[in-house]
C-alpha cells in the first residue's frame, strides 16, 4: 500500500485530488481507470529496476513459459493414454469385421463375448475418440497460446527498455511523455495475466475430461478387451493405414452420373464423419478410420471415406440407404450429433421428415423376407400423471422448512380471547326468547289497625 500511495502521490497533487472528487460519476470512473493504468505501470517499472517494495507481483514472463511446458506435457501424456485404449479397441473390432454379400456387417471374435459387452466396448470407443478430438483441440490451442505468449513477452520487454531509456540519467520527465508509456506497459502486463488465466482454463478442461473418462470406464475393461483382442497384435492408425494404402479404387467400376472417385483430400476433416468409414458406422456403430489413400467417393456433393474396397462397393449400390441409417443413428444418440458437428444436417433431415422406417420397408419388399434390427426411442412419459403440488424437490426449500419448524418449537404458546376471536370459538349457546306478556304476583301485606 505504501508503494501504491507513493506512486499515486507522484502523479496527482492535492489540487488534483480535490478536482477528482468534484467530477461527475461517469467522468470520475474514466479518470480512475486511467490513474489505475498509470500507477500499475509505475509499480511494474519500479519492480524491474529493483526499487520497489516487497509487493507480491508475479513475474509473468517466466511463470507463463513454465506453466505452458507443464500443461503441454500433461496434455501429451493424456493423449498417449487415450490412444492406447483407442488402438486396442480399434484393432479388436477391425480384426473381427466381416462383410456379407447382403450388405451386413458381422463381428466374429476369437473368444466368446456377450452382446452387451460388445455394445459397451463400442460406446467406450466412441467416448475415447471424443476425448481424443477434444485433447487434440486443446493441444492445437496451446500452439496459438504459445505464439501469443512469446509475442507479448517480447513486447513487454521492449516497453520496459523504452521506459529505461526515457528516465535514464534524468531527474524529471514530462508527464505527457512518460504517462502513455506506463499505460502501454500495464496493457501488456494485463494481456500476460489473461494468458495465464487461459492456461489455467486449459488445464481445468483437461482434468474435467479426464475425470469423466475415468467415471465411464468400467472395472472389467481389461478383461473384456482381452477377449475381444484375442491373439491380434495392437496396431496404430498409422500402421493400419500403411498396410492398405497400396489398394486403389478402380474408377471404371464406379462410373455413374452421381458418384465419382476423387483423390485423397489434404486432411481427414474434409471427409464426411471426421474421416471414419461410412459403411462401418452405418452398419455396426463402430468408429473405424478410413484409408483416404485408396481414394474417396464423392456423392451428393459430399466426400465419404472407407476402410476397404469391399465396404466402398456396398456403399456404391445404394448410398442413400447408409446415409439415412446414419441419420437415424444420430437421432437416437445425441452425443454423436455433437461429436460429428452435423446439427444443421440432422435439423434439415427432420424438417424434410425423412422416414427411414418407410425406406427400410421398401427394401424388405424388394428383397423379400428379411429381418431388420432397429433402435427406437420411445417417449419419456407416455402416460400422463398428476403432480403433487405439495411435493418439494428443492433441497434448500426443505432446509428452510426445517429451520422454520425448529424456530417454531422455540416459541412460547399463550392463549387469549378477544371480541374477534370469540366468533371463531366452536361453542354452543342457549337462551330464552323475549316474553311479550306481563305478569303480576300477589303481594302479601300485613295491616295493623287499632
Amino acid at each position: 500500500m505504501t508503494e501504491i500511495s507513493n506512486a499515486l502521490s507522484s502523479i496527482m497533487t492535492e489540487t488534483d485530488f480535490e478536482n477528482f472528487g468534484a467530477l461527475e460519476s461517469q467522468n470520475r470512473m474514466e479518470s480512475l481507470k486511467e490513474i489505475r493504468l498509470i500507477v500499475c505501470g509505475i509499480v511494474l517499472f519500479n519492480k524491474d529496476t529493483g526499487q520497489g517494495s516487497t509487493m507480491d507481483i508475479p513475474d509473468l514472463t517466466k511463470s507463463l513459459l513454465k506453466s505452458y511446458e507443464s500443461i503441454e506435457s500433461l496434455l501429451q501424456f493424456t493423449l498417449c493414454d487415450i490412444m492406447d485404449r483407442v488402438n486396442i479397441l480399434t484393432t479388436a473390432f477391425d480384426g473381427a469385421i466381416e462383410i456379407t454379400k447382403s450388405n451386413k456387417l458381422n463381428l466374429n471374435f476369437q473368444s466368446c463375448v456377450e452382446q452387451n459387452e460388445i455394445d459397451v466396448m463400442k460406446d467406450l470407443l466412441i467416448l475415447n475418440r471424443q476425448h481424443e478430438i477434444y485433447v487434440r483441440k486443446l493441444l492445437s490451442n496451446m500452439k496459438s497460446i504459445k505464439s501469443r505468449i512469446e509475442s507479448h513477452v517480447h513486447s513487454y520487454g521492449e516497453k520496459l527498455m523504452k521506459l529505461h531509456d526515457i528516465v535514464q540519467y534524468r531527474s524529471a520527465v514530462p508527464s505527457v511523455q512518460i504517462f502513455p508509456k506506463f499505460k502501454e506497459l500495464t496493457g501488456e502486463w494485463m494481456i500476460l495475466h489473461d494468458l495465464s488465466y487461459t492456461l489455467s482454463q486449459q488445464s481445468q478442461i483437461n482434468n474435467y475430461l479426464q475425470h469423466l473418462s475415468e467415471l465411464c470406464r468400467q472395472q472389467q475393461f481389461d478383461d473384456v478387451v482381452h477377449k475381444l483382442l484375442g491373439e491380434n497384435q495392437v496396431e496404430t492408425d498409422l500402421t493400419r493405414l500403411r498396410k492398405r494404402q497400396h489398394l486403389k479404387f478402380e474408377s471404371t467400376s464406379y462410373a455413374t452420373s452421381n458418384i465419382s472417385i476423387v483423390q485423397p483430400p489434404e486432411s481427414n476433416s474434409e471427409i464426411g464423419y471426421l474421416g471414419f468409414c461410412t459403411f462401418v458406422l452405418a452398419e455396426g456403430r463402430i468408429l473405424l478410420p478410413s484409408v483416404p489413400e485408396m481414394g474417396t467417393i464423392l456423392w451428393n456433393q459430399k466426400t465419404y471415406g472407407f476402410y476397404s474396397i469391399e465396404a466402398a462397393d456396398h456403399f456404391i449400390g445404394k448410398p442413400e440407404r447408409f446415409t439415412n441409417k446414419i441419420q437415424d443413428l444420430m437421432l437416437n444418440n445425441v452425443h454423436l450429433i455433437l461429436f460429428f458437428d452435423i446439427y444443421n444436417v440432422i435439423k434439415l433431415a427432420k424438417a424434410c421428415q425423412i422416414d427411414v422406417d418407410a425406406y427400410m420397408e421398401n427394401e424388405v419388399r424388394n428383397v423379400g423376407e428379411a429381418k431388420v434390427e432397429r433402435e427406437i426411442q420411445t417417449e419419456l412419459h407416455p402416460i400422463s400423471y398428476d403432480k403433487d403440488q405439495r411435493n418439494i424437490w428443492n433441497l434448500w426449500d426443505l432446509r428452510r422448512k426445517a429451520i422454520d419448524l425448529t424456530n417454531l418449537k422455540r416459541k412460547k404458546t399463550t392463549s387469549a380471547q378477544t371480541s374477534l376471536t370469540y366468533f371463531k370459538l366452536d361453542i354452543g349457546n342457549q337462551r330464552y326468547g323475549v316474553r311479550q306478556k306481563s305478569s303480576q304476583t300477589v303481594t302479601n301485606k300485613a295491616i295493623n289497625t287499632e
